[in-house]
């Protein structure tokens, strides 16, 4: 199952990667070999080409994406000057010409021979974070009769380069006139402007068709899952916004739906997804503490107030602009770090985690390599592979908790029986022993009026409270009940010692913790021990318990001859288990029961170390 939903989504992602917007057939070429475009980058929204010198227009590329930064003008001028074929014109005579743009990257304002013909989105004034824009969308603007000229027509098309006036504004995906222009009769280029919108709806329905599915697994089938998973409200928050963000792009534009609240959720998503990814890392280690997590978060939501509220001065939008990127930078490095931690503790999953994320970080600027993928649906087939990615990690875990659930009930059904057994044992041949002579010193103390009798009955009265002590410590540890855990732990390293001949050194903090979590120390240390002498047969054990800034850190160290080398396959890991009792499975799970992180490190001959991170 877990393969099934996986290469199912590759296969999606494949056909969406191989689907390529189709160009319309040109009837009539806009420009001749011999001329070319240019750009002009302005702070000023409206053009006086009187005061402009020819050395002011610089050559472009066209179709490419622009990658100029807004700090050298937020408005972007393309101009090009172009002869029409009067002959060809005369063929489509009684039929109206259109200009056809296969795709501008953002809203743009065209204009003919000095008149405006044609406009989609809006050109916004800088930080104007409420407009709409569209992406990647074909343009068709009608031609009026007489406005073509022989010779010298000039064409000039206006766009935002991005957001503010300042450098790193750039819109989402860049700008720029990516598909070819030209001039065609009103109805082809209506026809392949129709196939291009739909294609490109096919296209975004089969991502957000994906991106539901991907939530409907993560509410129904993870939720209902046995294992606690501390980061499903990210995972699940994750989903949701990609795929609002896909939805709010050009979904909403090319079915003619523009109420401004559509481009405040986008920019809300822009905002959102790089702390949550890194909120979705963080879940997962809790090597922060929550305290500095509050703080970033806040920050954030105070750069995005200054960036939407309109009535802020441009220089403080530009400092907030700053300062989100560098946080978009710092989450998605920590979510980069993490996942490369996970992959060198060799959690299960983090390979896909780590796989997934590098392609999505890759798919959100591709632009800046000067690729043009797939339309500018980079980031959307980016961000629905690392969602399955994170899904197969999943599944992979989900897998392995249950076969770990499964050798683990075996091992506790096996132990609940030996320990009912050996209880019985306890009972009969000890408590139950010194009640029956008990009994039998009292009846004759009773008949023959004998203080031998009461002295014998008194010593076998304490024997059986001794008898009921032992059993009663070995169902809940009393020293924690008199004791803090650095007293008992050290009472218990002592009794331990003496029992098995060993030396074991301490290294403890004094430090106040939750009594719950004391027992499951106690416990762990109890069987770190055991293990280390019984499998391992040591000599030697060190044990150290530092309490750091956010989490307690236990490290059990022994000088055995270890039992399962880091790099033998996990048949020998589970062989290794079985051999040890509930070993690493029985102290896995009890170290997730308060939220911990276990590792693991043992080679064959060179002894073995247990790590226990808990956070505070």
């Amino acid at each position: 199952m877990v393969l099934k939903y996986f290469f199912v989504a590759c296969f999606y992602t494949l056909l969406l990667v191989g689907i390529s917007q189709s160009t319309a057939a040109e009837e009539l070429s806009l420009t001749s070999p011999s001329s070319q475009w240019f750009y002009y980058q302005s702070h000023n929204p409206v053009l006086d080409t009187s005061q402009l010198k020819p050395s002011d227009w610089k050559p472009a590329r066209v179709p490419a994406i622009f990658l100029k930064n807004p700090k050298d003008g937020i408005y972007l001028w393309y101009k090009t000057s172009f002869d029409a074929d009067i002959h060809l014109l005369k063929t489509y005579a009684g039929e109206p010409l259109s200009l056809y743009i296969e795709s501008i990257r953002n809203a743009d304002e065209t204009w003919l021979n000095g008149k405006k013909i044609g406009q989609v989105g809006e050109v916004s004034p800088p930080w104007s974070i409420w407009q709409r824009y569209p992406l990647n969308i074909p343009r068709v603007y009608d031609i009026p009769d007489g406005l073509l000229k022989p010779k010298n027509n000039t064409l000039l098309i206006k766009i935002n380069t991005g957001i503010g006036d300042i450098a790193g504004t750039e819109y989402f995906g860049s700008v720029g006139i990516t598909g070819p222009v030209s001039i065609a009769r009103d109805s082809k280029a209506r026809e392949a402007q129709y196939k291009i919108n739909l294609k490109g709806n096919i296209i975004d329905v089969m991502i957000i068709v994906l991106g539901f599915i991907d939530i409907f697994l993560i509410i129904f089938l993870f939720k209902s899952t046995l294992h606690h998973i501390p980061e499903f409200p990210w995972l699940l928050l994750n989903s949701i916004l990609m795929i609002a963000a896909t939805l709010m792009l050009d979904v909403y534009y090319l079915n003619g739906v523009k109420y401004p609240v559509f481009g405040f959720i986008r920019y809300i998503t822009v905002f959102g997804i790089p702390i949550v990814t890194a909120l979705y890392f963080w879940s997962q280690r809790r090597d922060i503490p929550t305290k500095v997590v509050i703080i970033f978060g806040v920050i954030q939501v105070s750069i995005g107030f200054v960036l939407l509220a309109p009535d802020f001065p441009s220089f403080l939008k530009g400092m907030a602009w700053k300062g989100l990127l560098v946080l978009a930078v710092v989450f998605f490095l920590y979510a980069l770090y993490s996942a490369i931690r996970n992959l060198l503790d060799r959690q299960v999953g983090s390979l896909a985690q780590f796989v997934g994320l590098l392609f999505y970080l890759f798919s959100i600027r591709t632009d800046i390599f000067h690729v043009d993928l797939f339309a500018h649906r980079n980031v959307y087939i980016g961000a629905l592979f690392f969602r399955y990615a994170l899904l197969l990690a999943y599944f992979q875990r989900i897998r392995h908790m249950g076969a770990c659930y499964k050798t683990l009930s075996k091992r506790m059904l096996g132990t609940i029986e030996k320990n009912r057994s050996e209880m019985a044992r306890e009972l009969h041949d000890g408590l139950g022993q010194h009640l029956a002579s008990s009994k039998f010193q009292a009846q004759l103390a009773r008949v023959s009026n004998n203080e031998k009798h009461l002295s014998i009955l008194t010593d076998e009265i304490n024997s059986a409270v001794s008898s009921m002590h032992r059993l009663v410590k070995g169902l809940h540890p009393m020293v924690l009940e008199r004791y803090h855990l650095k007293k008992a732990v050290k009472l218990e390293a002592k009794r331990l010692a003496d029992i098995y001949s060993i030396q074991i050194i301490l290294d403890i903090d004094d430090q106040s913790i939750p009594k719950e979590i004391e027992v499951h120390l106690f416990r762990i240390i109890q069987e770190g021990i055991n293990n280390a002498f019984r499998h391992g047969k040591a000599t030697k054990i060190s044990i150290r318990l530092k309490s750091l800034s956010n989490k307690l850190k236990l490290t059990i160290y022994d000088n055995g001859k270890g039992y399962i080398d880091a790099s033998e396959n996990t048949d020998k890991q589970n062989n290794a288990d079985k051999e040890g009792g509930f070993g690493i499975i029985s102290l896995r799970e009890r170290v997730n029961l308060i939220n911990g992180r276990l590792k693991q490190d043992s080679k064959r001959g060179k002894g073995s170390r247990i790590t226990v991170e808990i956070p505070l």
